[in-house]
């Protein structure tokens, strides 16, 4: 197909995991504290909701700042003859606001459980979910050559604004578009889709 390092392509595509840990960490430690009814106390003693939030997302933020710089840096030190240092800075942006996006899609999955046992057990699975349809995303340009032509309405999602860029990224220059949808649209989605789950928290 007409893109470099497909395979890395997959690999990197496969990054919520490194950042599943934190996701459920999140969803637990923020339904525990509603079935301790330590969100009531909080919310008694006049903590803003969204800086409760915000607290969870720049804790954990930090750490997935890290594990971003060594996925890009490695990617880039293994695929320096395919892609340029700018395009590796592209790569680092596009994981930490993947990453940030995961987290506050945390925030947001955490309204519908109150049961922290059920919470550990379903996390994963939610969390993992659109990674798998992702990576089906780039079945039919892989084998037919012709652009996917629904990636589009599942931009809700961060993994496929981020699905977009990483090809983007990766791309040869022949012409070939791998979706329908543009690279600036999904950066555009990609960039906002963190403000958008902060905004539907409920505590």
């Amino acid at each position: 197909p007409d893109i470099g390092s497909l395979g890395y392509v997959i690999f990197i595509l496969l990054a919520p995991v490194a950042f599943q840990q934190s996701c459920v960490f999140i969803i637990n430690e923020m339904v525990r504290d509603r079935e301790t009814k330590m969100k009531e106390s909080l919310r008694i003693m006049g903590l803003n909701k969204y800086m409760y939030a915000l607290s969870f997302l720049i804790q954990r933020g930090i750490w997935t700042t890290v594990t971003c710089f060594i996925m890009a840096m490695m990617t880039y030190i293994l695929n320096s003859d395919t892609i340029s240092f700018g395009a590796g800075m592209q790569l680092f942006i596009a994981l930490w606001f993947l990453a940030l996006d995961n987290l506050a899609l945390s925030l947001f999955v955490q309204n519908f459980f109150s049961d922290p046992k059920l919470a550990s057990v379903c996390a994963p699975f939610l969390l993992f979910l659109p990674t798998g349809v992702a990576l089906l995303g780039l079945i039919t340009p892989v084998t037919t050559l012709t652009p996917n032509n629904w990636v589009q309405y599942m931009l809700w999602l961060p993994t496929f604004p981020f699905e977009v860029i990483l090809t983007d990224i990766f791309k040869t220059d022949t012409g070939f578009e791998f979706f329908e949808v543009s690279a600036t649209a999904s950066w555009v989605v990609l960039v906002l889709l963190t403000p958008i789950y902060l905004s539907l928290i409920h505590i």
